[in-house]
């Protein structure tokens, strides 16, 4: 509550804190409701490539240029395991589940 609450918001603010141990006006709720939307319309906006690590992205880059996971392991000396993980991250992080759509995620959001 704030300082022009209305007595009535007060005393019902008093009865709900006594009985819940927390109490939220309508307008407080309005504004939190408000900023949670906010912020997920920003994530939603975000380039989801943003969400790999630099590895990741290597790793992808060679993915959608056709290489399979152990010429990609080669190139980038790591273990096949290792690079297998690392596409099983980026598949899971750009919510894609083959390679057809990692391209076209890459297509869409890479700057380069």
């Amino acid at each position: 509550v704030n300082k022009s609450t209305a007595m009535a918001e007060l005393s019902n603010a008093i009865l709900t804190i006594r009985e819940r141990g927390k109490y939220m006006s309508d307008e407080v709720k309005d504004l939190y409701v408000k900023k949670l939307t906010q912020s997920k319309s920003k994530l939603n906006t975000m380039n989801p490539l943003s969400r790999l690590s630099n590895r990741e992205v290597d790793v992808a880059k060679y993915l959608i240029q056709g290489h399979g996971i152990i010429e990609v392991s080669t190139t980038l000396d790591l273990s096949p395991s290792t690079v297998s993980t690392y596409k099983s991250r980026i598949f899971e992080k750009l919510n894609v589940s083959n390679i057809p759509e990692l391209i076209e995620i890459f297509r869409i959001h890479s700057a380069n």
